[in-house]
């Protein structure tokens, strides 16, 4: 396989901000070619944990997922403007998503992450994988840990 260039993009459950790399890979390595540390915007934090520890109206949820793709859309063209990389030379992206609640045990099993990735799609110009705990959560797995 000749080689080619993936972003992982990961935000973590301390909610500080936006891990992100450009990566070659082929069918023997992979090799990390560019990384970066974003922080969230000023206030972000705040309302992210505003809906996971208080009720909250699903709009606000849909507000946050809207707001946290366009936070990853600015960790995508960041990384791409500081390493000379074109968008067009990325294969995918790879997008965990921040974990909202995540409840691998209960009777109805479930697992919620939020960062729409169809903006960051749009935004970038290129495909998109995410949302990747869900399937192993379905599977009776506990959908961590995971890494993109």
């Amino acid at each position: 396989m000749k080689s080619k260039l993936y972003i992982g993009i990961m935000s973590g459950t301390s909610m500080d901000g936006i891990d992100i790399v450009i990566c070659r890979v082929d069918d023997v390595s992979c090799t990390c070619e560019y990384s970066l540390f974003l922080n969230f915007s000023d206030g972000f934090k705040d309302s992210m944990l505003g809906i996971i520890t208080n009720s909250c109206r699903v709009e606000e949820i849909g507000i946050i997922d809207h707001k946290l793709g366009l936070e990853y859309s600015r960790a995508v063209n960041l990384i791409l403007d500081t390493s000379g990389v074109q968008s067009d030379e990325i294969e995918a992206i790879g997008l965990h998503g921040q974990t909202l609640w995540h409840n691998p045990n209960g009777v109805h099993s479930f697992t919620m992450q939020l960062g729409d990735a169809n903006i960051v799609a749009v935004q970038s110009g290129i495909k998109v994988v995410s949302d990747f705990r869900r399937k192993d959560v379905a599977l009776g797995g506990q959908g961590a840990p995971f890494a993109p």
